[in-house]
């Protein structure tokens, strides 16, 4: 009897052991695998600038989708109307693509536009902002903002012709980008990566105002260090002077979102249920038989679903498309 309290201590320890050797086992046995996403005409084939880039946003429809030329600036400030009512003037663009530094002030851009003459507008209002160097080729309006190293560097990268493209350029994140869904409810518009070290994804969630319940905190504590997304819509996009909360709603646009942490899966869950009450998550829908966690920002609905060492994100202005968008994502990896 003497040794009977430290046999029952043995087996506690031998059964804790035991127990988290399991849930080791199962969260590395259950990490999802990449496949072939769907992502918009011309991703693929678009050259990126050599250097090292924070961000990267690539955007193309079928049909064309328009922007607003004031998102460029202003263009009463570059004499290019005189009316206030005539405020955003909208053209037809072939693609857009766009490249972050370790700050939005140091960026950098690619414009193809449906008509030679909105180029010669675009590179007006462009040239009329500090700190962008502007250049045409062809329909193309190539940028860069900034005097630092890096926006130096992708300037002589992109006048050079020193370009890559970003499956071969970054493939590490491209290989996440195969959790992409391969077979989405809508059509994929746009696409690509955000670091989420630096605060650049912070400045993007505050400057378009969707508050993610400080998600790129919670990103940070389960050491995630970057993520991927495609944004789908059901019509043809426009790109308004403003993108913000309400450019989602009022364009249906959705999105998907990716992140892998260097963590093994049940350590992830368990710091993502410590997490859930901070960023306001609570018990959302099952998805192929899987409970998600879901929240809604002011008309944007939120669905985050961890599978192995992986978290999922849809975001939508409905409750209906936010579910199909996780559906699409998590499905493939559901499927035995």
């Amino acid at each position: 009897m003497r040794f009977l309290p430290h046999y029952r201590h043995s087996a506690w320890r031998l059964a804790l052991v035991a127990m988290v050797a399991a849930l080791f086992l199962i969260g590395c046995a259950s990490n999802p695998e990449p496949g072939t996403p769907k992502l918009p005409p011309g991703f693929l084939q678009a050259e990126i600038p050599a250097g090292d880039l924070f961000g990267y946003l690539y955007v193309s429809q079928d049909p064309p989708a328009t922007i607003s030329l004031n998102l460029l600036g202003d263009l009463r400030a570059a004499s290019l109307i005189d009316s206030a009512s005539a405020a955003s003037v909208d053209v037809g663009i072939g693609d857009l693509a766009a490249w972050v530094g370790p700050t939005l002030d140091a960026f950098g851009g690619r414009m193809t536009f449906s008509e030679s003459v909105s180029t010669e507008v675009a590179v007006r209002v462009l040239s009329s902002q500090g700190e962008v160097d502007v250049w045409r080729d062809g329909r193309r309006v190539l940028f860069v903002r900034g005097y630092g190293d890096w926006s130096i560097g992708v300037n002589a990268a992109l006048r050079s012709g020193n370009t890559r493209r970003f499956q071969d350029a970054y493939p590490e994140t491209w290989e996440l980008m195969g959790l992409l869904p391969a077979d989405p409810p809508v059509e994929p518009v746009a696409a690509g990566f955000s670091r989420v070290s630096g605060g650049t994804l912070g400045e993007i969630s505050l400057k378009t105002g969707l508050d993610l319940g400080s998600l790129s905190q919670a990103f940070g504590a389960i050491n995630v260090t970057e993520i991927v997304f495609a944004a789908y819509a059901d019509d043809t996009i426009a790109i308004p002077a403003q993108i913000d909360r309400d450019f989602l709603t009022e364009s249906r646009v959705g999105a998907v979102i990716v992140a892998r942490s260097t963590y093994p899966g049940f350590i992830l869950s368990f710091f993502l249920n410590s997490f859930s009450d901070q960023i306001g998550l609570t018990e959302g829908p099952t998805i192929h038989g899987e409970e998600v966690l879901a929240r809604e920002l002011d008309g944007v609905h939120l669905l985050v679903k961890p599978i192995g060492n992986t978290i999922f994100l849809s975001i939508a202005p409905s409750r209906a498309m936010a579910e199909a968008l996780m559906a699409s994502a998590i499905g493939p990896q559901l499927e035995e």
